[in-house]
């Protein structure tokens, strides 16, 4: 990335209580990334109509996915398109939004494994501090 590009790209780390980091936000920056197959639990979604993009619409989703090959669990919590918001097979999507200024991403960071169970991941949603990331998230906009 060139000295111009890097000054229209800015970037947030949002931090907890204790000083964990539990979220990126990121605008600027040059897209793209892999995905593989994944078995897709959506546990939460909300459409984010105050962030449009170039390619469609952007939702808020938690979302649980299971390698079908060696049946890994992990979970994203993030904006991403609607094409990545879906039950049953799917991929492991991404978060990258296409916005004027490039690529912007804003996902939460969660360790691995982040839960022990699908119910700790339920039991969670019902915490204040997802309520804070969701409300976050959900209230995005690109100027």
């Amino acid at each position: 990335m060139n000295e111009t590009d890097k000054a229209k790209s800015v970037e947030a780390h949002i931090y907890d209580e204790t000083g964990n980091q539990v979220s990126v936000i990121t605008s600027g920056g040059y897209g793209g990334g892999a995905a593989g197959p994944s078995l897709l639990t959506v546990l939460d979604s909300q459409p984010v109509p105050s962030f449009p993009v170039r390619d469609g619409a952007t939702v808020f989703a938690f979302i649980k996915y299971e390698n079908p090959v060696d049946h890994s669990v992990f979970y994203r919590m993030g904006n991403m398109g609607t094409e990545h918001v879906t039950n049953g097979e799917g991929t492991s999507g991404s978060y990258v939004r296409i916005v004027g200024n490039g690529a912007s991403e804003a996902h939460v960071d969660f360790g691995s494994p982040a839960f022990s169970s699908p119910e700790s991941a339920k039991a969670w949603m019902k915490t204040q501090q997802y309520s804070q990331l969701k409300a976050m998230l959900t209230s995005m906009r690109y100027v």
